[in-house]
């Protein structure tokens, strides 16, 4: 058994969009507020490949294929605190978006995804230690808040997503690390009012999650 061990956390969210908008070409849009920030993703018929160049109040992306038949409208219309506006780029690949000043875009991708994230900053948010034991294959993270919060665990394509209903720093990386193998790539995003930790899986795990009490979480992972 290894030894419990405990680290801090370092943030930047979360909450699932609702569906919306832009059909062309089996290219389908959704937008939607996230605690903290604003996320817009593209799903592609097939894997393409995205460059991001952020300027000031601008987000150029250029993607692997022709984007001008796809309508962002819909993303205006929904994180209008994140996104001022839209316009062709320089070519039919190419897209530049509007963001308000105070914005910082992260642009990524999964599978045959593209996700464009809106942050605000966020300020000072108090660390949550992360402690982590294994034992009989079955790799357990207790999350210890520092006041009482409730936790919703989802499972979607082998994303694992864990929404806190509190406002605390979590660092993805370290939980990528104490994961190991099992573990792709980990996001944490944290907002006003919740945060959220999302983890890749390399493949199937055998989730579960409960409150310990008021303010501790547990989820455990075993590889299937």
């Amino acid at each position: 058994m290894r030894a419990a061990l405990r680290f801090g956390i370092m943030v930047l969210g979360c909450v699932w969009l609702a569906p919306e908008g832009a059909r062309a070409e089996g290219i389908v849009l959704r937008a939607g507020e996230h605690p903290g920030f604003g996320r817009i993703v593209l799903e592609w018929p097939e894997p393409v490949n995205v460059e991001a160049t952020a300027d000031q109040s601008t987000l150029t992306l250029t993607f692997g294929r022709r984007v001008d038949e796809v309508d962002f409208s819909p993303a205006l219309e929904r994180l209008p605190d994140h996104l001022l506006g839209f316009a062709p780029g320089e070519g039919l690949e190419q897209v530049v978006l509007q963001v308000d000043p105070d914005v910082r875009p992260k642009v990524w991708s999964t599978d045959r995804r593209t996700i464009i994230d809106l942050y605000r900053p966020v300020l000072d948010p108090p660390p949550v230690p992360v402690w982590v034991n294994e034992a009989e294959g079955v790799t357990r993270l207790l999350f210890d808040w520092p006041e009482p919060v409730s936790f919703r665990l989802h499972d979607e394509n082998g994303t694992v997503t864990m929404h806190f209903d509190g406002v605390g720093q979590i660092d993805p990386l370290a939980v990528a690390d104490a994961l190991g193998g099992l573990v792709r790539s980990a996001r944490a995003n944290t907002g006003r009012e919740a945060s959220e930790l999302e983890l890749d899986l390399r493949g199937p795990v055998e989730l579960t999650g409960r409150a310990v009490d008021s303010r501790r979480i547990q989820v455990d992972f075993a590889p299937r």
